[in-house]
């Protein structure tokens, strides 16, 4: 028997329009399905949840614990293929990317069906501080496709202790392809 991860959602704490809600999630789905760096994840809205299933990565492990530059390569060529889709994660960060030796590859995990959230009382925006990129922060959403790449820099330089970055202005001036290879000849 597969084992999977289910997580759920209640319909009111999501706070973008279903339209949105439903579209995300359905770039999701497609996206999972297309390469080996996204766990399979499959979403179900009923009346009042979303629920998510996604394929468990039993050998999912830090990603500071493997991931040759191939591994990384992989992740690369999935986020590429997010971004032509117009879909954000909103939350890459060294804790939402993980390593799977029986795949190969990293791995990017943690999707949530809706970026803004109630929780509790408050708004929250499902984004880790310190990977968002500088032009993002304190904006009203703070996540973007430049905030992703950003991110990815990020973990980079973290796992792989390397100063990639160092301009701002340069995320957006290389695919992360060209940022993992930057990463890998650096160190």
């Amino acid at each position: 028997m597969r084992r999977e991860h289910i997580r759920s959602w209640d319909l009111a704490r999501l706070l973008s329009s279903p339209d949105q809600i439903e579209r995300r999630c359905l770039a999701i789905e497609h996206l999972s399905q297309m390469g080996e760096a996204l766990p399979r994840m499959r979403f179900e809205i009923n009346s009042t949840h979303i629920i998510r299933t996604q394929e468990w990565i039993e050998d999912g492990r830090s990603v500071y614990r493997g991931g040759d530059e191939r591994a990384w390569m992989l992740l690369a060529e999935t986020l590429e293929a997010k971004d032509v889709l117009d879909l954000v994660h909103g939350d890459l960060c060294v804790r939402n990317v993980i390593w799977s030796a029986v795949r190969g590859c990293c791995l990017a995990v943690d999707w949530e069906p809706d970026l803004v959230q109630w929780d509790g009382n408050q708004r929250v925006c499902k984004v880790t501080k310190g990977y968002v990129h500088p032009n993002d922060w304190g904006t009203a959403e703070p996540f973007s496709l430049q905030s992703d790449r950003y991110a990815f820099v990020q973990c980079l330089e973290q796992v792989r202790r390397v100063e990639l970055l160092a301009d701002l202005d340069d995320v957006q001036s290389r695919s992360y392809s060209e940022w993992v290879k930057r990463a890998f000849w650096k160190s």
